[in-house]
């Protein structure tokens, strides 16, 4: 026997040309599959496939996916051949062209076939007026194994807490058995590590370097501008800032759900020095969140996770409760303001930011105009909000890197003891820790005396 057509080219040019004789005696293998009719229906509902349909069609596709592609001819009755004994196509058994609903049958595969094949092509080759062939074309997949996501029994029930995995083998579907799926997993893994071990590390890290010293210039001309637009050039204030690792343009959501929280966010204590307590309301300049309010300080968060919080050191929020002494110089900053705003600082990000794309970032950290402005910390709480054992700032500027790797926690901490060593004071002045972590059952339990 001649095959009328070879392989898929001289198929799909066979329907173009609606040269349909050349399709008979076509052998069904592994490129093609000949269907005299649709796929099973619902009673009473020529266009909704049942469940068994929908189990054909989409295992169908998955194994020509899972194979080098392949054409599901709907159509063409096949018979066997009677010199091999194989089936091939036998006979144009037009269907029409209202009896196949499209957008249902992608419908099917997307939720039966995991992950979508998104190049397969459905196409109509017309045979007569409002008849024709209809064609199922599936491309070579290069996102195997495509995997079925329900699995039918015998009497066609639908199986809950099984996938299946199907894969054509010349004129036959079949389910792929546990053993080739477990080497298939082997192989991949096994591939996967090695084109890893050879890629050059060298160049992963002089890009990865680029993009964090590219990050790290648009995280100072931020501080610049933001400092600037607030004329706090020569006034003395703590900052603290985000620098993220990747080229992230925009984190998801960063102008919807994340816009919600960056108005609103859940602190520790509802009363307590927050992120809130700069403004409820954040508004858009320049496409970046920004906080502020009545007090001395600014929150703004630019689209790729750049997170820029500045205190102003005076007693309207930095110093809040602890300047009560008219003969004191300077300005003493309040250590429950400097803890718990450090902490819900790090908390945010924990929270926010890290679960809408912010994967790996550093912190930078800032002090400046602090010693010639006289500004003052002590070691511990305020107690009674009398201090009598404050130090002024060793240097007017210092400042610190961190990498983000630990919880909020630890970061916020982290955060705290590079603010404390610009006083020349060390970690154990730092209140509300336990185990060189903030604590945050300490945080929840501050009341209006410290």
């Amino acid at each position: 026997m001649v095959m009328a057509v070879e392989n898929k080219a001289e198929l799909i040019q066979a329907l173009e040309g609606a040269e349909y004789e050349k399709i008979l005696d076509t052998p069904e293998s592994d490129w093609v599959d000949f269907k005299r009719s649709q796929y099973e229906t619902l009673p009473g509902k020529p266009l909704v496939l049942s469940q068994t349909g929908r189990s054909e069609l989409s295992k169908d596709v998955a194994a020509f996916s899972n194979a080098d592609g392949g054409i599901l001819l709907i159509g063409v009755q096949e018979k066997r051949s009677e010199t091999e004994n194989i089936p091939v196509a036998g006979a144009i058994t037009s269907i029409k062209i209202t009896a196949i609903d499209q957008k249902h049958y992608k419908d099917i595969l997307s939720e039966w076939m995991y992950p979508l094949n998104k190049s397969v092509r459905f196409k109509w080759y017309p045979t007569e007026p409002k008849k024709g062939l209809f064609a199922i074309i599936i491309p070579k997949s290069h996102d195997k194994p495509h995997v079925i996501r329900h699995l039918m029994s015998e009497n066609g029930n639908q199986i809950d807490g099984f996938v299946g995995i199907p894969e054509r083998v010349d004129d036959q579907t079949y389910w792929m058995r546990p053993e080739t799926v477990y080497e298939r997993i082997r192989r991949s893994s096994t591939q996967t590590r090695e084109i890893f071990q050879k890629t050059d590390r060298a160049k992963i890290n002089e890009t990865m370097s680029k993009t964090i010293a590219e990050n790290e210039k648009q995280a100072k001309g931020i501080r610049e501008y933001v400092i600037g637009t607030q004329g706090w050039d020569k006034d003395p204030y703590i900052l603290l800032q985000t620098i993220p690792h990747s080229t992230r343009a925009r984190l998801e959501g960063f102008y919807s759900d994340l816009a919600k929280e960056f108005s609103s966010t859940s602190p520790i204590r509802g009363m307590g020095f927050n992120l809130d307590s700069l403004g409820a309301r954040a508004e858009k300049i320049d496409g970046a969140l920004v906080k502020t309010g009545s007090r001395d300080a600014i929150l703004r968060l630019d689209p790729n996770g750049t997170l820029t919080l500045v205190l102003k050191i005076s007693p309207e929020l930095a110093g809040w409760a602890v300047n009560k002494d008219p003969g004191q110089s300077g300005t003493t900053i309040n250590s429950i303001v400097l803890v718990e705003m450090t902490y819900e600082f790090t908390r945010f990000i924990r929270n926010y930011l890290a679960k809408r794309g912010l994967n790996t970032w550093s912190y930078f950290t800032e002090g400046k105009n602090l010693k010639a402005s006289e500004v003052r910390l002590y070691a511990g709480t305020p107690s009674g909000f009398d201090i009598h054992d404050s130090v002024v700032a060793q240097k007017d500027y210092s400042s610190a890197k961190l990498d983000g790797t630990g919880t909020a926690e630890k970061d916020a901490y982290g955060i705290l003891v590079e603010i404390y060593t610009m006083f020349a004071l060390d970690e154990n002045a730092i209140p509300y820790t336990i185990n060189s972590e903030i604590s945050r059952d300490s945080i929840k339990l501050i009341d209006a005396r410290g």
